[in-house]
């Protein structure tokens, strides 16, 4: 991954947030890895992007009784506030202040969610990986 500063003289961007996406449908006895969330905000007057971003329709696949992962997604929201969703392959214009979002896929699962350790699903839910209800309703965890 590109630090902010080689973004910023790359492409004119600097990255204002990275982090792990949350509560991603990708549970299982061995839960699939968590996407990432990426924010870039554009510094220039014009900026072009291209990128590429595949599993959003077809999203990854979990096995033995678990569930699929969330599939990417890419947006930009507009200095003005407009927000619009990108197509998987795509070639955007940014201007200066415009905001580019892009969630990649997470992993699916393995196995039935239920029969996930206890104590697993408790790490899950103090790293806010997956919220209290959803390790309730889908890991059956009751702590």
């Amino acid at each position: 991954d590109a630090t902010g500063e080689e973004l910023r003289g790359q492409i004119g961007c600097v990255q204002r947030a990275q982090r792990p996406q949350r509560n991603l449908l990708n549970d299982g006895r061995m839960r699939g890895g968590c996407g990432m969330m990426r924010e870039l905000r554009c510094l220039g007057d014009r900026t072009t992007v291209t990128m590429g971003a595949d599993r959003q329709k077809f999203t990854p696949w979990g096995l033995d009784g678990a569930g699929n992962a969330a599939g990417s997604i890419a947006w930009v929201t507009a200095a003005d506030g407009v927000k619009r969703q990108l197509p998987t392959k795509v070639h955007v214009v940014l201007d200066q202040g415009d905001r580019l979002y892009m969630q990649t896929p997470g992993g699916g699962g393995w196995g039935d969610p239920s029969q996930r350790d206890p104590r697993e699903v408790a790490k899950d839910v103090e790293n806010q990986l997956v919220n209290a209800q959803r390790a309730a309703d889908v890991y059956k965890y009751n702590p």
